[in-house]
């Protein structure tokens, strides 16, 4: 039995993919040179030319997956300057073809070992071995003894506060509420998601604020959450699911602990999983000051001195589509069609669709009828690419519209935002054929 010390974020201070390989139950590296290549099918070192691309840390690391770790060995978890995962390796080097890991540059984690982590690991602050920059390395059989004295300790220390001190997750369900109200309420664009870290931290969580400890007690702690307004109708509707704003680093995406409130989540591919996790940030948005009736509801004080500091934030009571900054953008565009090159012999601000959409501008010239979607600055990115699709189901249905009225005028729909477009929606915009004014300025006419 060998043991290892593994770290697994992305680059030098990049995203953390621990919690992914531990939803996955696996230990994962990558190299771009190497990232799509199964060594499994090839000679030691081979391809030589691809290896030779990798620096001597990585090309340690790296074998170490692909040929020394086997059945029985232990992984111990790094992140920063702590242990706080554990796992058995069930298995020796797989590829998995699937590439069910990617991170956020794209780069699939194919290279793997089978891992059973140990679900009530103790995180520990404390450096085990030498070459703490190196992904993997292997450790000396006395580190174990340690490490085990440390986790003792701790444990030890926890049974003692244990004695006049009991978690109280209905407390701390509340801090989470009123928090995560107070992101929607100011959110003014950007990513409307937050990370379990970053929660723990905005409203000083319980140390530890990681490991699986930190995991298990953030879990049951937004569980509650859950209840605590899943039967508190807010104007006849059931407030929406707003824990799905908190998310694992890596992913980005809630875990699947809240299959609690969405039964059909882990099954879900993860494409679907966006999808569906946009969906409810849309109903999150739109649920806009009922959040604070909903506050009220509960008795839950709905002032926090530590937001109210951040002078940068805007006060959002709307949802992003309701914002007097979307209306006013929305209406710029209606006033000022020249400067997309449109004369308009007809506009209308909003312009109702046979589907039981609104489109926010439509213009109609002598040749063509224009549908434009707005995108203000508080839109973040899951509204910008649905503002790409509505583009499409827009364009669609006003052809359809032509069609049984036989007519045949051009059709044309564009999106406008005040943000930049990222790299990755571009790219889908191009592929549907949208048009996409973005960094748009009012008073530029």
């Amino acid at each position: 039995m060998k043991l290892w010390r593994m770290a697994f974020r992305v680059g030098d201070g990049g995203d953390e993919m621990w919690p992914t390989c531990l939803q996955f139950g696996v230990a994962a590296i990558t190299y771009d040179p190497l990232a799509r290549i199964d060594l499994s099918k090839f000679p030691q070192n081979y391809p030589k030319d691809l290896w030779a691309k990798l620096s001597p840390p990585q090309k340690y690391s790296l074998r170490q997956v692909a040929y020394v770790m086997e059945k029985g060995d232990i992984i111990f978890v790094k992140q920063g300057a702590n242990i706080i995962g554990k796992g058995l390796v069930k298995g020796s080097y797989q590829f998995d073809t699937h590439f069910r890991i990617i991170d956020t540059n794209g780069i699939p984690w194919a290279h793997q070992v089978p891992v059973e982590w140990q679900s009530d690991f103790v995180a520990v602050k404390m450096s085990l071995g030498d070459q703490q920059r190196y992904t993997v390395r292997e450790l000396r059989q006395e580190v174990l003894v340690e490490l085990e004295k440390e986790i003792k300790s701790i444990i030890e220390k926890d049974a003692t506060e244990g004695e006049t001190y009991t978690f109280d997750h209905q407390y701390w369900a509340r801090e989470v509420l009123k928090f995560l109200v107070e992101h929607v309420r100011d959110f003014r664009g950007g990513k409307k998601f937050i990370h379990y870290g970053e929660l723990a931290k905005a409203i000083n969580y319980p140390e530890p604020q990681y490991g699986n400890l930190f995991a298990n007690r953030i879990g049951r702690t937004l569980g509650q959450m859950g209840r605590l307004i899943d039967n508190v109708p807010i104007d006849g509707e059931q407030p929406p699911y707003i824990q799905a704003l908190v998310v694992r680093t890596g992913t980005n995406l809630p875990g699947d602990g809240i299959k609690e409130f969405y039964s059909d989540y882990p099954n879900l591919p993860k494409d679907k999983k966006k999808d569906l996790i946009a969906a409810e940030y849309q109903r999150i948005f739109d649920f806009g000051s009922r959040w604070e009736e909903l506050l009220l509801e509960l008795g839950i004080a709905t002032d926090n001195a530590e937001i109210k500091k951040r002078k940068d934030f805007l006060h959002n009571p709307y949802g992003s589509e309701g914002s007097p900054e979307h209306k006013a953008l929305g209406d710029y565009v209606y006033e000022n069609p020249a400067i997309f090159g449109i004369i308009a012999v007809r506009k209308f601000r909003e312009y109702p669709l046979k589907s039981g959409d609104i489109v926010d501008v439509f213009f109609e010239t002598a040749t063509e009828i224009i549908g434009v979607e707005v995108k203000s600055a508080r839109s973040g990115d899951d509204d910008l690419e649905r503002g790409i699709f509505q583009c499409v189901k827009y364009r669609a249905v006003l052809e359809s519209e032509n069609f049984v009225r036989e007519k045949t005028t051009k059709v044309k729909c564009f999106l406008v935002i005040e943000s930049a477009l990222p790299r990755e929606l571009r790219r889908t915009s191009d592929k549907l054929n949208v048009e996409v004014w973005d960094n748009f300025k009012q008073n530029r006419a």
